[in-house]
């Protein structure tokens, strides 16, 4: 396993020290090495409180938390207090109440988990957040097994507890993952009424090259509910009439070149949109004066090229495939208004503006090539959402779901392999986690580059 170094913060009582002693102990079971240290005001309860814990597979030489790879946070204060000196990309676990600062979303990967509202609800017990926090950061960090950790917790809970205690482990092990599964699944279905790929998406999505199976059924269920409740509100599901073109080598050989165009723009796109937000967090300390900049960046923009590139542009997607009509630098505006929308801490989503931009950028470089435009636009769209979140199954099937038909799905899988081939480890998600080469059947484990 990699050296685990875990900050565990909270306030008093909440117990945070039990929950690093409990993944220590777990761990020493299992032999391996493993220190714990902890740090609390002179308040009983509610002042702030540190615990750390190393656990390696070879000596520790240093017993000290230096640069945590892991900070578990269950309450804002102290999320605030001992977020400094992470390692960079270090994973941020917080409970879901907690905002965490676009400063720390910039350089590491946040995990938000309804710890303390599932201690109340599910548990019936709030003291029992301590145990779902471990079971998680276990599932996170691989770090001992499920009896060394089960037989850890009842060394250290009361009497005639065990029965909740052991529940609670679980249900941060597995069942908090899954939930938050299933709502990504949920989302993307009742906005863009596409359940099958929101389903895939999001077993897909977090650790590619493995799909999460257990989840098939609750996501799948989740996403369908979603999408039946939106349909019932009058929300259209998200659909294109697109004329495809019988296959032909020819054909395939023009969808390849602009597969290959449309794995570079989703690098661009990535990479831009991470590189504004390093930027702006860099030169602009203050988050509030960060959003003053980019609103008025985008105020003066919007006066100078027009509205098209704010908001979702579906009707700018619409008009790219339905009729093959898009600006020729309209994919590149649309990446500059959402890196800096996003960039200087507007909240928002990236999946939509990766539809105009490959819809624009493919209606354009597809037509260059021979193609129909909204041919072009409908594969562009595919292939740079695929190239941007690392997802060729559900692209795939989201070309089925937008466009209808199956006549031309050899077209969207080609796009799609090749955008996902091309794109490299590029992400837009850097908790993402990249576990087999793009290359050959070699495991890699890392996390999408920005």
């Amino acid at each position: 396993m990699k050296k685990a170094e875990l900050r565990f913060t909270g306030s008093g009582g909440q117990g945070v020290i039990m929950a690093t002693i409990i993944l220590a102990e777990a761990a020493y079971a299992d032999k391996l090495q493993a220190v714990q240290s902890q740090s609390y005001g002179p308040e009983a309860r509610g002042g702030l409180c540190k615990a750390e814990c190393i656990i390696d597979e070879k000596p520790i030489a240093y017993t000290k938390v230096v640069r945590p790879n892991l900070l578990l946070s269950l309450t804002q204060a102290s999320l605030d207090k001992y977020v400094g000196t992470l390692q960079e990309h270090a994973i941020v676990v917080v409970d879901s109440g907690i905002t965490v600062p676009e400063e720390v979303k910039a350089h590491h990967q946040g995990i938000s988990l309804p710890i303390l509202n599932s201690a109340v609800e599910v548990i019936k017990n709030p003291m029992a957040a301590n145990i779902i926090s471990v079971g998680a950061v276990n599932e996170i960090m691989k770090i001992a097994s499920e009896a060394s950790l089960e037989e850890a917790v009842i060394n250290h809970i009361p009497k005639g507890t065990e029965e909740k205690n052991i529940k609670a482990l679980h249900l941060g092990e597995k069942d908090l993952p899954l939930a938050t599964l299933c709502g990504m699944s949920a989302v993307f279905a009742a906005l863009f009424g596409t359940p099958l790929t929101a389903t895939v998406f999001a077993l897909e999505v977090i650790s590619v090259g493995v799909l999460y199976y257990a989840g098939l059924i609750p996501c799948l269920m989740a996403a369908s509910v979603a999408y039946l409740i939106a349909s019932l509100f009058g929300v259209s599901p998200t659909r294109f009439a697109v004329t495809l073109p019988a296959l032909d080598v020819w054909t395939v050989f023009l969808v390849v070149l602009l597969a290959i165009g449309c794995a570079l723009v989703s690098i661009l796109f990535v990479r831009g949109m991470h590189w504004v937000e390093h930027m702006a967090v860099r030169f602009l300390k203050n988050s509030y004066l960060r959003a003053a900049a980019g609103g008025f960046a985008i105020i003066g923009l919007t006066l100078l090229l027009g509205r098209d590139y704010n908001g979702a542009g579906m009707d700018v997607i619409a008009r790219a495939v339905e009729q093959g009509e898009a600006a020729p630098w309209a994919w590149f505006l649309k990446i500059l208004f959402t890196a800096l929308t996003i960039g200087c801490g507007f909240k928002g989503g990236e999946v939509v503006p990766s539809f105009f931009v490959g819809a624009t950028f493919g209606c354009v470089a597809g037509q260059a090539l021979g193609l129909p435009g909204g041919f072009g636009a409908a594969i562009g769209l595919v292939a740079v959402f695929c190239g941007a979140v690392n997802c060729p199954i559900a692209s795939v099937l989201l070309s089925l779901e937008l466009f209808g038909g199956t006549d031309g799905v050899l077209y969207f899988a080609f796009a799609c392999a090749i955008s996902y081939l091309l794109s490299g480890y590029c992400g837009l998600y850097s908790s993402q986690t990249i576990l087999y080469s793009k290359l050959r059947a070699e495991f890699i484990n890392v996390h999408a580059k920005e």
